[in-house]
């Protein structure tokens, strides 16, 4: 019995080795493989553990058959083994070498080596159908594949050959397209060259067409001017004479009654008459000089000559004649200016200022008053000279719109709001005697107007400004 039992476990380790191991014995007689599996085993240190067990296993029955000398020798090596893979099949061929080398034959380990080898046998076939069906289904794969790519490759070649089609057909259209662009470009640079006469003609109708419009824009400007000149012209000469009719009016029958007081022996009358003549006199001198100042300084003909004058000699010749004329009426007038006080102005247009100013304060006054005309030193560079009448005012509408006209902030046109001719003439030759004129009032508070002029040369002498044109 158990020399079948050792027949059969020698036979499956020859099936086993033959289907695990990657070597076939000479002779598959377990007591003729001795050098062989001992020759396997030196030259392969590192095959699998599996592989190394089963011929350790095959060795040891060998030399338990016909070696007692190494009956044994191959126990440390199996048991490595069976610590190292821990399965049945490697427990079983310990327990089974273990028994050959101690001279006792376990029929119970023969039959559990023997039963482990079977299983492995077994599961080696399955793992053998399992790589198979994994082959067959790769060799499946690879065969889609293959015909995946052989579709891929018509679909390519149907694609290149579509593709080549369409580049034909776009060459052929492409010549077409140049030829006609040819053709295009030829017309068009006819055309051009057409629509470039037609501008420049286009341009130079335009052109006379602009200049015809620009000789009616001047013609129509012009055409304004010339209406608005004589409309002011004539609003203007009716201010004028408004204004002269006055004065003129009071000559009549001055000498029938001058010779009825001097017959009445009135002589104190006549005083007053004659007053009234140089009075009237003088109104009409101011205003013919007005006239004349403006009609000079609409051409810029007036002479400007600045210099450093004194100013109270300068002030004093205007203000006693002003003194002499009312001298029998209730009304003074009074200057104040230090000695020594220099201002660098044109003499001529510094007393057509002062001038005026009194001549507006005398105009505003009532039956009596007071007109005070100071000066002083306001800087090291400026003096200041004020003229304060103690007449009626103005109330802070007509203030205001002379504050904006003397400023040079609104033109201001003689007539308008009540404003005349000298104080437009005042305004304008501050400004080029290179001044600066201003105004306080108020309704029944009288009216002050001051007026700051250089001291001296200044560092710099500037052109004198022009003089502000009216629109009369």
């Amino acid at each position: 019995m158990n020399s079948k039992l050792f027949c059969l476990i020698g036979w499956l380790l020859t099936c086993t080795m033959a289907t695990a191991q990657s070597f076939t014995f000479a002779d598959t007689h377990p007591v003729n493989n001795v050098d062989n599996l001992v020759q396997w085993l030196a030259n392969n240190p590192n095959a699998p553990a599996l592989v190394r067990l089963r011929s350790l296993a095959t060795l040891g029955n060998t030399y338990a058959w016909g070696y007692a000398d190494f009956k044994g020798k191959t126990l440390p090596a199996v048991e490595h083994s069976n610590r190292q893979l821990r399965s049945p099949l490697s427990r079983a061929a310990y327990l089974y070498v273990k028994a050959l080398a101690q001279g006792r034959y376990n029929p119970a380990a023969v039959s559990e080596y023997a039963l482990a080898f079977l299983d492995e046998k077994k599961r080696l076939e399955q793992e053998s159908r399992y790589q198979l069906r994994e082959h067959q289904q790769e060799n499946l794969r690879l065969r889609q594949q293959k015909a995946l790519d052989d579709a891929q490759r018509q679909i390519y070649l149907l694609a290149l050959a579509t593709a080549m089609l369409i580049n034909l057909l776009v060459a052929f259209f492409a010549v077409r397209l140049v030829r006609n662009r040819q053709q295009m470009r030829q017309t068009n640079a006819q055309l051009t060259e057409q629509l470039q006469e037609r501008e420049q003609t286009n341009a130079q109708l335009a052109e006379q067409l602009q200049e015809r419009e620009q000789t009616n824009a001047q013609l129509a400007s012009a055409f304004t001017d010339v209406q608005q000149l004589n409309k002011s012209r004539e609003h203007f000469i009716g201010i004028i004479a408004h204004d002269m009719r006055k004065p003129l009016i009071s000559f009549r029958g001055m000498a029938d009654l001058i010779n009825m007081l001097l017959k009445q022996k009135a002589y104190q009358d006549v005083e007053q008459v004659s007053q009234a003549i140089d009075s009237a006199g003088l109104a009409i001198e101011t205003m013919l000089d007005n006239l004349l100042k403006w009609a000079l300084s609409q051409r810029e003909a007036i002479p400007y000559n600045p210099h450093r004058l004194l100013v109270a000699p300068a002030l004093g010749k205007v203000v006693s004649l002003y003194q002499q004329l009312v001298q029998f009426q209730p009304t003074t007038i009074s200057l104040s200016c230090p000695e020594g006080l220099t201002v660098w102005a044109d003499p001529n247009g510094l007393e057509l200022i002062v001038r005026n100013l009194i001549d507006n304060a005398l105009k505003h006054m009532q039956m009596q008053g007071q007109i005070v005309i100071s000066c002083q030193q306001e800087t090291a560079n400026t003096i200041q000279l004020r003229i304060t009448d103690t007449g009626k005012g103005v109330g802070e509408a007509k203030l205001a719109f002379l504050q904006s006209v003397l400023s040079g902030q609104v033109k201001g046109e003689v007539g308008q709001n009540g404003l005349g001719l000298g104080l437009l003439l005042v305004r304008d030759f501050a400004v080029r005697n290179q001044g600066i004129i201003r105004i306080e009032s108020g309704a029944g508070q009288g009216t002050s107007f001051t007026l700051t002029l250089p001291a001296g040369q200044p560092a710099v002498v500037a052109t004198p400004v022009a003089l502000m044109p009216s629109d009369a």
